[in-house]
């Protein structure tokens, strides 16, 4: 199982200690965040060339039953990863993104 999810330390722990019980998880980042337990100060999303490169990495070296999308960052992180996801023809997408911090905090506001 592949999970496409924001670099943000709780979501990204605790998804990831779900993956041990039941799957083997391997993950593309593709943002990353500045903060602390106030909130997000900042959002820097990951270069497409770099999306697609760790796609590719985990495609070819695993067998892929499903994906599990957290944050893009913007346009091009979700074409990027929608061309992976036809391109390696996953059966099961799950689109989980997220718009703000659990702090209310508009991540969008935060892009550098």
């Amino acid at each position: 199982m592949l999970d496409l999810i924001r670099a943000e330390g709780l979501a990204y722990r605790l998804i990831f200690k779900l993956f041990l019980h039941w799957v083997y998880g391997a993950t593309v980042i593709t943002a990353l965040t500045i903060q602390n337990t106030q909130g997000a100060i900042a959002l820097h999303p990951v270069a497409d060339h770099i999306v697609a490169a760790q796609l590719d990495a985990v495609f070819n070296d695993l067998q892929i039953d499903a994906v599990k999308i957290g944050m893009l960052a913007n346009v091009t992180n979700v074409l990027t990863v929608a061309s992976a996801i036809k391109r390696y023809k996953t059966a099961y997408v799950v689109l989980d993104t997220i718009y703000a911090h659990l702090a209310d905090t508009n991540f969008w506001s935060l892009m550098h």
